[in-house]
């Protein structure tokens, strides 16, 4: 996230920062930076994330931020943010590094596998 994307979110908000973050690129910069731009009493989750993320707890406090780690979302958590997307038209597509069809799942899962790609998806 740059301080364009940072200033974005301020400018959305009315100054205030997002009431709720989500991260699963684990990018130790992208972390830090959701980080950032949360509201006070903000919520971020981390969502998949196998990598190492620090940070300075002095610069968090005084907000009460809490945070949540998960290897997935619940059901209605995943429902919740297909409708954001939706509601939204936030262009996800951008995301994805990698597309594969169902016949290639094997070599997909072999990439997977090696934790070198970026997000993939199964596409039909």
């Amino acid at each position: 996230m740059t301080d364009d994307a940072l200033s974005s979110i301020r400018d959305l908000t009315g100054g205030g920062g997002a009431t709720l973050a989500l991260e699963t690129s684990g990018s130790a910069a992208a972390a830090a930076n959701a980080m950032s731009a949360l509201a006070p009493w903000g919520k971020i989750c981390f969502v998949g994330i196998g990598a190492e993320i620090r940070f300075n707890l002095l610069d968090h406090l005084s907000r009460q931020i809490s945070m949540a780690l998960s290897w997935s979302m619940s059901i209605v958590e995943q429902q919740q943010c297909a409708d954001f997307v939706a509601d939204h038209a936030l262009p996800i597509d951008r995301l994805f590094t990698h597309r594969w069809s169902l016949s290639q799942a094997a070599e997909a899962y072999a990439e997977f596998d090696r934790q070198a790609a970026g997000k993939a998806v199964f596409v039909l």
